[in-house]
Order: structure tokens, then sequence, then C-alpha cells
């Protein structure tokens, strides 16, 4: 039975996830193309899937018929699998994270995430449903929701002091279930490289693709380092530029999201250089920095809005 749930709602991910673009979706709507907003383009992609954001917001909207999900995250993957296919026992088991965790005086509660941060590194096996309840624990008791792995590959995150937690409501739970089902959701471990695009290429005219890569740092100085333990540099992004051309060969309308290094530094041209064919439009939202070092460094900045074709046509 799907569970009805205020659209709003719809827009918050299941996570607390850092540079999530739930508060951004009503100017990044004004990007999408018409034929997304008339249904047309049910085919979807999202190779850096991160807190979903985007994908919920379609999926409510009832404008995806088959979505191929991904993230080189495999925790991220494993969370959304369990999200999906073991609803149930995944709400159970953050269940009893969270009551022991209210159920401790301030003073415990940072030796009990720290202790359940171990048990995270030490897992044995990520495809498990009780490794997504410690994921969920971790990503809503972190600082800031961010997820910060070492070279190691573990997680590393401080403890953020919150008072009490709800890791996950029961009804949107299973809301967010049902959106991954209706839509068809494949979900895969990898990034945009290692998806499958063939449903793509047999429907070009009918596919939709939004990245929500890494963002590339404003400054040297900038505390968050990496969502995974290989980074993405500057490279990475040129490939994913060469990625986004070659899927534009084939008419296949996309979307990408990123910092404006312009912020920073005014000569930085390194996505004006990047994305200089006739085809990409460059566009501007307007966004609140949520992670910074220094708290003189959080405020208002201008975000990249990149297409491979005129937004609202």
């Amino acid at each position: 039975m799907m569970i009805t749930v205020n659209i709003a709602s719809s827009l918050k991910s299941p996570l607390k996830w850092a540079g999530g673009k739930g508060r951004l979706i009503p100017q990044l709507s004004c990007y999408l193309p018409a034929e997304m907003k008339h249904g047309h383009l049910p085919v979807y992609f999202e190779p850096f899937l991160g807190g979903g954001a985007m994908f919920f917001y379609l999926a409510s909207h009832g404008l995806i018929k088959s979505a191929y999900l991904s993230d080189a995250n495999a925790d991220l993957i494993n969370f959304y699998t369990a999200l999906m296919k073991s609803t149930q026992r995944l709400i159970t088991e953050a269940g009893i994270l969270q009551d022991a965790y209210n159920g401790l005086s301030n003073e415990f509660r940072a030796d009990f995430y720290n202790s359940r941060r171990a048990d995270f590194n030490s897992y044995g096996s990520v495809y498990d449903v009780e490794r997504a309840a410690l994921f969920l624990f971790l990503n809503k008791t972190c600082f800031n929701g961010l997820y910060r792995v070492n070279s190691r590959g573990e997680f590393n995150t401080a403890f953020g002091k919150y008072k009490s937690i709800c890791l996950i409501d029961s009804d949107l739970a299973f809301y967010f279930r049902d959106l991954m089902v209706n839509s068809r959701a494949e979900i895969f471990i990898g990034d945009y490289s290692t998806i499958d695009y063939a449903h793509a290429f047999i429907e070009p005219e009918r596919t939709f693709v939004y990245y929500d890569p890494p963002y590339r740092a404003l400054s040297a100085s900038a505390c968050f380092t990496s969502y995974t333990e290989n980074g993405f540099s500057d490279t990475d992004h040129q490939h994913l530029a060469e990625h986004f051309f070659l899927l534009s060969k084939y008419r296949i309308r996309q979307m990408l999201s990123n910092s404006n290094p312009k912020n920073t530094n005014e000569n930085d041209h390194f996505f004006d250089d990047l994305y200089t064919a006739p085809s990409c439009r460059i566009g501007y939202i307007e966004a609140s920095r949520a992670i910074g070092c220094k708290a003189e460094s959080r405020g208002k900045i201008t975000e990249l809005v990149i297409t491979n074709y005129v937004p609202g046509q």
C-alpha cells in the first residue's frame, strides 16, 4: 500500500547529507528541461546519488518510470538497498540504536558514538541491514552529517553532540521505499563511468541524467576532504566533463551541479573552460555553505548548474 505523505516532506532525504540538494530543489527545478516536467523523460540516471533529494523529488511527482541510481560510496548504496528491500528490519535496527542513545546521559553519548563508529569501521560485510542501521546512526549523530573517510576508507567524522535523535520516521521510510519501488529503481555501487548506459542509448530522447559530484574545493583550506578514500580531483572533474560531452552526442538531456570557483577567485575559470561546447549553458543558484572549518567562512554563496539544453525548453 502506498503511504501518502505531504509532498514537502518528500524533498527531505532520509539522510542528513552534506551537500544535499533538498533545500535547493525549488531553484534547481527551474533548470529542468520542459520534457521532464511534462513526464516525457521517464528514464532517469543519477550516478552521484548522495542524499537523493533530486531523485525523490522527481519520483514523488510521478516523473520517473525507470531509475538507475549509483554512488561510489558502498555504505550509502547498502543503506538505500536496505531501505528499499528490508524496510521494516532497518527501522527496527535503527530503533534499537536510537533508544540506546536517547537513554544515555550527555556525558556518555560521545563514548557510545565512538564505540559505534569503531564497530562500523571493523564490520566484516558491507551488504548488511545492521551495518545500514549503523551507517544511519552515524549519519544522524556525527558533525553536520558529514561523511568523511581517511585514506584507509575508515569513517572518521567527529561526534555532533546531539541531545536526542530520531533516526528515521517509519511512515517516511515506507514512503521512500515506495518511491524507489514504483520508479523501478536499480541501485549500484560505482561512479558515472561504471554505470551501464544501455537504456539511455536505446531511448536517448526519453532519458535525463543528473550529476551531483563531490564539489571542487573553493579554497586550499577547505576542511571537507572526501566521501570515499579516493577523493575527487580536478582531473576527475575533467573526465566527468568528457563523459558529459559523450552523452551529449546522443542528445541525452543532462544537468550537473558544482561549486562556483568565482566565489573566492573571480579569475578562476575552471568550469567555464571545461564546458565550452555551444550546447552548454551555465546557470547560477544561491546556497548557504553548510560546512566550513571556521564559522566565519560560512554564508551565502552561488553554485553552478550546467546543462546541455536551454533550461525550461
